[in-house]
């Protein structure tokens, strides 16, 4: 057997023949015949049986020949001369080729293809590409029975309209089709309303209030609910409630939301310190394992002895992954959360043999990592930064200074970790308490446990539809399993996200403290008792601490100064606007504590701010006179009217408007009089 001319040869290529036990090979190739000469090609699958022991791999250079023919042959003696590399390889051992049978009636029917089985081509394709085997279309076409042409235009092709490459074409209606074959989305089930006449005029009237900018809120819409059926269906009056269940779909139905009043003024910059409350970030790590919820309970008989629970897999209720979460403090004028980082989610493995099909199932809104032990480890932490936090920070605070709170693992206190978030992010690594972050550390406190409940409440969800649950009880592939996790893990912290607010979990555990002091009273770390604390004074007017013999209030006192309503009783009582009398004789005279001197002249207008915080007070009082006091916080905003807070020897705190106007001392002021003390060592 010869080779065909060298005019009628189309091209070469080279084949690696996959031996089994070195007797049966199989070769891609095409017999079609040429007058005597048979030829051989690289189109169909033929089975070589050899009779040779050492016979394993080999190369063999062909040509392309267009027909097909159904041929069964022995060969004693073949000899095959590449015109590409110029070299021969002889088979003198005898063989037998066997080619499928050629089409002879017009144009072969044609086959669909999936878009799982395209996508699973592709992914041979690449695999074979990164083993570096000589022809990667073609061994996919013999190892899967699927045309060159289909292989080659999926892995490398584009369409022709868009020029957008089929691979990524067929990845997303891939990823599409698995999420819906997952059922992992589902629509909200709001219903037809019942009494459709009256929830139009309801939603009318509430437009026109709102129009008017009066307050609409659920006790209104039930009254008038209710109203409205008694005038429309006199005979539905008793039916109708207007329940909490009614009003949520009433308002989902109708494009209706609970919203917070806006055009409010702005809290001032100056006195949140040095990084802005949108600027505070807290990350932190949650394990997740696949079975979310309690498993361990159920509703069964009274006294049942063999209570079980069908779950999806043994093992599955153990750490399958773990969360990266970060969180941002500050809240919108609404009310609600500022934008917050995408979560993250870390899968056991390397991640290098996962098809392009599932990391297109993903989430959206998921950031996916891979780690041996779906640890955060140095590498990863990086790699987080770079992949999550980084780009979030430039694209939202670009060019502004940030802080980010953490707990002290080994990989957020490295200095490269600390050197990179600075550098790259302009954002500031503040470790927490070592062994205290449990009540130091923001998603500590409860966002960290509202997260890993709302998953369970979407995984929940998920297990409503009749399909899933048969996949539940189930076999399911790690593949399916990754992909619903992060589409409960996304769900779930968006729900999270619209649920709770994040900026009070800051100010809770002290990591939305200001300078003046304001929101001190709401920090309450959790498991510790209430408690009070000092504040360092600050400013240009203090260079060194004025310390004084003023004691802490108690938890009893701080209850009971901490009352709304009896201290504006108290107030109403000792107004500072009353009569300008210099008391009666029972009032305290002025004096000067031991170990203080009086400040005669009143500090400068531009110093009645924080800089005041930590500084002895004497302040005159309408009826009691005189009394010593220490400032304890500052209002920019003079809150009710006040500008400062001072507290008492006798641990009572007060609200007062301090102004140059009332600055003086001695017997003969009016009421509301006030002076500065100054400690007799302080410098």
């Amino acid at each position: 057997m010869t080779e065909s001319s060298t005019a009628a040869m189309l091209r070469h290529r080279k084949e690696v023949l996959e031996a089994d036990s070195g007797r049966h090979i199989y070769v891609s190739i095409k017999v079609s015949s040429d007058g005597e000469a048979v030829h051989l090609t690289l189109e169909a699958t033929y089975s070589i049986s050899v009779n040779m022991d050492t016979f394993s791999q080999r190369s063999i250079f062909v040509s392309g020949i267009r027909e097909f023919l159904c041929v069964k042959f022995h060969v004693h003696n073949v000899s095959l001369r590449s015109a590409v590399e110029d070299t021969d390889l002889s088979l003198k051992a005898p063989i037998t080729l066997t080619a499928r049978p050629a089409y002879q009636g017009g144009v072969q029917k044609r086959k669909r293809y999936s878009n799982e089985e395209k996508a699973h081509a592709i992914h041979t394709h690449d695999e074979n590409l990164l083993a570096k085997a000589p022809f990667p279309v073609t061994a996919t076409s013999v190892q899967l029975g699927i045309p060159v042409a289909n292989i080659s235009a999926w892995a490398n092709g584009v369409r022709d309209s868009d020029k957008i490459p089929w691979r990524d074409i067929v990845f997303k209606a891939c990823g599409d089709s698995t999420v819906k074959r997952l059922k992992i989305t589902r629509k909200a089930r709001t219903g037809t309303a019942r009494y459709q006449a009256m929830e139009r005029q309801l939603a009318k009237e509430i437009r026109q209030r709102r129009a008017r900018g009066r307050k609409v809120g659920p006790r209104f819409l039930s009254v008038r609910g209710r109203q409205i059926v008694k005038e429309l269906h006199p005979k539905d009056t008793n039916n109708f409630h207007g329940s909490r269940s009614w009003r949520l779909n009433f308002l989902r139905r109708n494009g209706f939301s609970n919203r917070k009043r806006t055009h409010k003024k702005s809290k001032s910059y100056a006195s949140m310190g040095r990084f802005r409350f949108q600027n505070r970030f807290n990350v932190d790590q949650v394990p997740l394992p696949f079975v979310v919820g309690d498993f361990e309970h159920t509703i069964d008989d009274k006294g049942a002895k063999d209570v079980w629970i069908r779950q999806p897999g043994s093992g599955l209720e153990k750490r399958q992954a773990t969360l990266q979460i970060c969180i941002r403090a500050g809240k919108t004028l609404e009310g609600k959360n500022l934008p917050q980082p995408r979560i993250a989610i870390l899968f056991r493995g390397t991640g290098k043999r996962i098809s392009e099909a599932e990391k297109t199932a993903y989430h959206p809104d998921v950031d996916v990592y891979w780690q041996k032990c779906a640890w955060v480890d140095r590498p990863v932490a990086i790699e987080w930064q770079n992949g999550t936090l980084i780009p979030f920070l430039n694209e939202h605070l670009a060019n502004e200074e940030s802080v980010v709170f953490a707990d002290n693992l080994d990989a957020e206190i490295q200095p490269e970790y600390l050197e990179n978030q600075k550098v790259n992010g302009r954002a500031l690594g503040w470790s927490l308490l070592k062994d205290g972050t449990f009540w130091s550390q923001p998603i500590d406190l409860g966002p960290g446990r509202e997260i890993k409940r709302d998953v369970d409440y979407v995984q929940d969800e998920w297990l409503e539809e009749p399909e899933n649950l048969e996949k539940w009880e189930g076999t399911m592939s790690a593949s399916d399993r990754r992909i619903l996790m992060t589409h409960w893990a996304g769900c779930g912290y968006k729900r999270t996200c619209e649920r709770i607010s994040f900026d009070r979990y800051f100010a809770k555990s002290g990591c939305k403290l200001t300078v003046t002091g304001e929101g001190d009273n709401e920090i309450n770390p959790e498991g510790l008792s209430v408690f009070t604390f000092d504040r360092l004074s600050c400013g240009a007017l203090v260079e060194n601490p004025v310390q004084g013999n003023i004691q802490p209030a108690t938890h009893a006192e701080m209850e009971a100064a901490t009352q709304v309503e009896e201290l504006e009783e108290e107030r109403e009582e000792l107004s500072e606007e009353g009569s300008d009398d210099n008391g009666d004789d029972e009032a305290e005279r002025f004096y000067v504590p031991d170990g203080y001197t009086l400040l005669k002249d009143p500090p400068a207008e531009e110093q009645l701010n924080f800089c005041l915080i930590g500084w002895h007070v004497m302040y005159k009082w309408n009826g009691v006179g005189w009394c010593h006091g220490w400032i304890k916080k500052f209002y920019p905003k003079h809150r009710r009217g006040y500008n400062f807070e001072v507290l008492y020897e006798d641990g009572d705190r007060r609200d007062h408007t301090l102004v140059l106007k009332n600055y003086g001392h001695g017997d003969a002021v009016p009421s509301g009089t006030w002076c500065l003390l100054k400690a007799k060592d302080a410098r």
